[in-house]
């Protein structure tokens, strides 16, 4: 009898290990660190998913336990060893075989250049799998802890610097911004600014000599077509082009946006001066999100939909979740191309 509940101590504790590994290292430590490296392109906070990350984990981990602690030990082992190199494969793709795919924001991926990069992540893929049913017992009896326990440890001292080095928290995810009057107007006196980022303005030019339609659904608008943006991305483009203020590299650039839209040269700020309601509706990183300036900026309550990030380029928008960078990251490549696409 001491014999066998010695044997199932041994099964439970190599099970929550290896659970714990590979559950950390899918939903906790990938997730947090591609957080806190893009810190400034998510809307939401850590503290409001720190919770939920740890719960999945934690789930994963109990079901994962009690699933391997329970199965027959010659199975159990080969399981057992397959998922801590899987964990293994997962931290390594995405630390070390970290292929550089360009600018993650919905446009297309040149996949046929990174065909060698497959390969390699493939050939070390299906060798280490092959390894974990082939020397199973071997791993199991003599690196599932030494694995396990490194993997974990690593990831939290990389997590925990990534999170100490990261950004501090800008002002603009304090608040969420109200679009329920996004369309409501003055029935007497209304002044709209619309902001094409990114849109080249002989294009619209073009478009509006040609086809008289898109000129007069614009009647009453007054077209800057010689403005500048003064910068080749929409962070610093746009407070330049409300406001009038460039940034200079000389104080961090949310501390810029929010001391220029509350400016005298601030064009918002000009017309809440005149008794104007003024309500924003874009990018939040890329103006002042405060109550003092906006009607529509309120400070922010339960969020429905906290994974969400708005990534913008080439003039569109790019709705993506923080897991699925998370999958794109650790897949390997000939992988990558279909968890892309989904």
């Amino acid at each position: 009898m001491g014999q066998i509940n010695k044997e199932l101590r041994k099964k439970i504790i190599l099970a929550f290990l290896v659970s714990s590994c590979f559950s950390l290292t899918l939903f906790l430590f990938g997730p947090s660190n591609i957080f806190f490296g893009n810190k400034l392109e998510f809307s939401f906070s850590y503290n409001e998913i720190v919770l939920y990350l740890i719960v999945l984990s934690f789930v994963c981990i109990l079901c994962l336990t009690i699933f391997l602690s329970f199965l027959k030990l010659s199975i159990h082992r080969v399981i057992v060893s397959l998922i801590l190199i899987l964990s293994f494969l997962l931290w390594l793709q995405g630390n070390i075989l970290s292929w550089n795919y360009g600018r993650f924001d919905g446009r297309e991926i040149d996949w046929s250049s990174k065909v060698l990069c497959g390969f390699i992540d493939s050939g070390i893929w299906v060798f280490l799998i092959v390894i974990a049913f082939v020397k199973s017992d071997f791993i199991y009896s003599k690196m599932i802890r030494k694995i396990s326990i490194f993997l974990i440890l690593i990831q939290l001292i990389s997590t925990s610097f990534a999170a100490i080095t990261s950004p501090a928290q800008p002002n603009y995810k304090k608040y969420s911004i109200d679009k329920k009057e996004k369309f409501t107007f003055s029935s007497k006196k209304n002044v709209i600014i619309l902001v094409l980022d990114f849109f080249q303005t002989d294009l619209f030019q073009e478009i509006i000599s040609e086809n008289s339609f898109y000129k007069e659904i614009f009647d009453g608008f007054t077209y800057f077509r010689n403005s500048l943006g003064g910068f080749p991305t929409t962070y610093a483009a746009v407070p330049f082009i409300l406001t009038g203020k460039m940034y200079d590299n000389s104080i961090p650039i949310q501390d810029f946006i929010k001391k220029a839209f509350l400016a005298k040269s601030s064009i918002p700020k000009v017309l809440q001066e005149k008794d104007y309601n003024i309500y924003l509706h874009t990018l939040r990183k890329t103006f002042y999100c405060g109550e003092d300036l906006m009607l529509n900026c309120k400070y922010k309550g339960e969020r429905k939909e906290i994974f969400k990030s708005d990534l913008a380029s080439n003039g569109k928008i790019f709705k993506i979740t923080l897991f699925d960078i998370n999958a794109f990251k650790i897949a390997p490549h000939f992988i990558k191309h279909y968890v892309y696409k989904s």
